[in-house]
């Protein structure tokens, strides 16, 4: 979901709408599947020199029109397809950090994959880079998106989430919509989020979610994003936003992007730090 943007830079958070792909590998070099994923399978393909055949799938409970959906999918993909290239190049394993953290990564060819060029991989036509980020690592990202940079990133905290569809908008004004981005980059989300609601003309939309209990509206593509924090009030700014359209619930997430298999391995950090890696490792 879209925090405040500003042409080439951006910051996005997730919301809790699960997505699934599944990689199987062919023997034969046929390719099967849809786009962005079959595209994005192609890219990971490319990055480790691999000419293998696929049939790709996508099971998502995002709608099709949704702002960021084609960003969660293609995340999806690419780990799926790293994944299963682990299977039977390497291995799927975990990082121990502390007692209650732990972090998953792919070892393919003998090497450490950088989850960062993973997401270069993501980075077709159409897909916003912020989007990308948020949705591999989780929580928000904050993001100069022409550079392919995460300048922020961090954990959300635990709140509801109403999503207004199909709302209109008007085009935004450039500097102003510098000042939502910038009150993001300093980690003001929620009043980046009003900034660049009301700027590209949400104004009083986002005032009748406020009044009932929102903490924040925002606006993405033609979507309005309510943040609550009191679970008493969720019921009346859902009732709010359902008298004004069609709605989704949700939760924000920090969970990041990875493939539902037994890690091969639960590694300690000192361990860790000994692996190879094929460029220099980025911890996010």
């Amino acid at each position: 979901m879209n925090l405040a943007s500003s042409l080439s830079k951006a910051s996005s958070f997730v919301i809790d709408i699960p997505t699934k792909v599944t990689v199987e590998l062919l023997e034969k070099k046929t390719k099967t599947g849809d786009n962005p994923a079959k595209k994005v399978a192609d890219n990971v393909m490319d990055f480790f020199g691999k000419d293998m055949g696929y049939r790709i799938s996508v099971d998502s409970e995002v709608p099709l029109d949704f702002h960021g959906r084609n960003e969660a999918v293609s995340v999806a993909a690419a780990l799926a397809v790293a994944g299963a290239l682990s299977a039977i190049s390497g291995s799927v394993n975990e990082l121990l950090i502390d007692k209650n953290t732990r972090e998953q990564f792919f070892v393919v060819n003998e090497k450490v994959v950088n989850k960062l060029d993973l997401l270069s991989c993501c980075c077709i036509a159409g897909n916003r880079f912020d989007m990308l980020a948020a949705a591999m690592f989780g929580g928000f990202a904050v993001c100069d998106n022409s550079k392919k940079e995460i300048l922020r990133r961090g954990e959300m905290e635990e709140l509801d989430v109403v999503v207004l569809l199909r709302h209109s908008k008007k085009p935004p004004i450039h500097t102003e919509l510098e000042i939502a981005f910038n009150e993001a980059l300093k980690g003001n989300l929620y009043t980046a989020m009003k900034i660049g609601g009301i700027i590209n003309g949400s104004g009083e939309v986002i005032e009748k979610l406020l009044k009932p209990g929102a903490i924040s509206v925002s606006e993405s593509n033609g979507l309005l994003i309510a943040l609550v924090r009191d679970k008493k009030r969720m019921p009346e700014v859902s009732d709010t936003a359902k008298s004004l359209g069609e709605i989704i619930t949700a939760k924000t997430s920090n969970f990041k992007a990875s493939v539902p298999v037994k890690p091969r391995r639960l590694v300690k950090m000192v361990q860790f730090l000994k692996l190879k890696g094929k460029d220099e490792f980025y911890w996010l």
